[in-house]
């Protein structure tokens, strides 16, 4: 707990009703991190009920312990999505370990210009599409470790389609799906794998077109892999074909012989994989 709100929690324990401390203050969680100390509410009910009746003798409680302190309330929710619904990004999926050769030559160029520009890229949304294998998932991954390189600022979401769709249905039963809308909006930078795996899903092309136009007008990066070209998925929105389709598309052919040879020599050189020799 938050040594500051620990303070706090005295104090209004003094200054507000006892039942209303009880049932509204006690359960809030409190986390204090460079210079903000974040109020965390059991949902959004606790949210509205707080800023509502509670909110400025909360403040005054913080102000008397910590004037310096920036305060924001959200939902418990919101942490939770964080932990449970991220995919970190893969260490081993960066530009510096991908093999270069005429089939994702283009390709390549073209993501790497993207997460050099993430502000005034004009390739938007970005789609790599291509059958499995060809390195799809390493190519947009690496446009998150490069911009992030760039600035650890920046907000990167990676997440596999079939868990974004997990999401939806889940926020949807417990009446939360403004949370994780919010939070894939928050993205500077949003990955999606597989996206052609939507297809036929339509509460979640529903929530996803939301969360595409707002990325989209706000202008926030979208990359996004795909098994084929998008305007022939099949029981896909006609209005996500569209937006899928005024960006950039870009094929990754099989590599060819040298290409091939070239992957299996930097697969043999890394460390990671053991690689036995196999003697007569």
């Amino acid at each position: 707990m938050s040594k500051t709100w620990k303070k706090c929690l005295e104090t209004l324990k003094d200054t507000v009703p006892i039942g209303q401390f009880s049932v509204w203050i006690k359960p809030l969680i409190a986390q204090e991190k460079n210079g903000t100390l974040t109020i965390l509410a059991p949902n959004n009910s606790a949210v509205k009920y707080l800023k509502k009746n509670l909110k400025q003798k909360i403040k005054d409680a913080i102000t008397q312990h910590n004037k310096n302190l920036k305060v924001l309330i959200g939902t418990t929710i919101q942490l939770q999505v964080k932990k449970q619904h991220t995919t970190p990004l893969l260490s081993d999926y960066t530009f510096d370990n991908l093999v270069l050769g005429n089939a994702n030559q283009i390709a390549y160029g073209a993501i790497q210009q993207i997460a050099e520009n993430l502000e005034s890229s004009p390739y938007n949304p970005c789609i790599i599409y291509g059958d499995s294998g060809l390195g799809k998932t390493h190519l947009m991954q690496a446009a998150g470790h490069l911009t992030q390189e760039k600035n650890i600022k920046t907000k990167v979401i990676y997440v596999p389609l079939m868990d974004f769709v997990r999401n939806i249905t889940t926020s949807l039963r417990h009446n939360t799906i403004e949370d994780i809308k919010s939070y894939y909006q928050s993205a500077d930078l949003l990955l999606v794998d597989d996206i052609h795996l939507i297809a036929g899903k339509e509460k979640s092309q529903e929530e996803f077109f939301h969360i595409f136009n707002f990325l989209f007008n706000t202008k926030k990066q979208i990359i996004f892999t795909c098994d084929q070209s998008p305007k022939n998925i099949k029981s896909l929105e006609g209005r996500l074909k569209t937006r899928f389709s005024q960006g950039l598309n870009l094929l990754l052919k099989p590599p060819e012989l040298e290409m091939r040879a070239a992957i299996l020599l930097k697969k043999a050189h890394n460390k990671k994989i053991n690689i036995e020799q196999v003697g007569s």
